[in-house]
């Protein structure tokens, strides 16, 4: 960990240890969907009715010196505890955030205008993650890495510190293994240098008129294999234009798998 990383560490450890935080009760969101789709991929694996459910347990509260603080705890599937994330809101400073497979920046959607899911394909063969990694055996589609898959931290911007309604968040992932939301003594799972041993990403957005919103992305993998000429990046941009009831949408993504 470099000199920066354990400075912003150490000063967000020094504001949590110095402000008290106002009691905050527990409230529970979340509920039960069910959905009928039929289309090519449904037709192959035969799944056309399915649902789902999923509870989100979250609390709020702003301590003594004003730091606005929200919690989240994401439960679903098997009662698995998944998602999580802990964001402290300073005065003037911005928002920083701890999340726990969560806190996903990327704007490959970005230009979607779909009010129930974005219009994608997964391509002839395979899925969105056959071909993340190197020597893919089938050419398939993929969505490209965000960072929400991995713990994380984050930095957001203040609102309304930059022009044209812009803001800039910064994401760094220590590990990219799998720990999900293991405890700090639980076996953990070391990534492979092929994966990369950390992760950042960039996003930038911005409302520069009326009904126009833009956004631009940029993750990477860091601490690959020398033995690879690329490493892992993934980024593209998306920009959507809305007057009345009419909605458009344009962007671009690209991924570069390790090679």
């Amino acid at each position: 960990m470099d000199k920066l990383q354990k400075i912003g560490l150490t000063a967000l450890a020094g504001v949590l240890a110095t402000a008290s935080a106002q009691a905050a009760e527990m409230s529970v969101s979340g509920g039960a969907s069910i959905n009928f789709a039929t289309d090519d991929k449904t037709e192959e694996t035969g799944n056309k009715l399915t649902m789902g459910d999923s509870l989100t347990f979250s609390a709020s509260g702003e301590t003594d010196g004003g730091i606005a603080w929200k919690y989240a705890q994401d439960i679903d599937g098997a009662t698995v505890q998944d998602d999580a994330s802990l964001t402290l809101g300073i005065p003037g400073f911005g928002t920083f955030g701890i999340f726990v497979s969560e806190g996903g920046i990327s704007s490959k959607y970005g230009w979607s205008p779909a009010v129930y899911a974005p219009g994608t394909d997964y391509g002839t063969v395979g899925n969105s993650s056959a071909a993340h990694d190197t020597g893919p055996s089938v050419a398939a589609m993929t969505y490209g890495d965000d960072i929400g898959g991995f713990n994380n931290f984050q930095y957001h911007t203040p609102a309304g510190i930059l022009p044209f309604g812009a803001s800039v968040k910064v994401a760094y992932a220590p590990n990219t293994g799998a720990d999900a939301n293991a405890s700090s003594n639980a076996a953990g799972t070391l990534p492979s240098k092929e994966d990369g041993t950390s992760a950042t990403q960039y996003q930038i957005s911005a409302a520069p008129v009326d009904g126009l919103s833009v956004t631009a992305s940029y993750f990477k993998k860091n601490d690959q294999s020398t033995l690879y000429k690329y490493t892992y990046e993934a980024g593209g941009y998306g920009a959507k234009y809305a007057m009345g009831p009419v909605t458009l949408g344009y962007g671009q993504f690209y991924v570069q798998p390790a090679v």
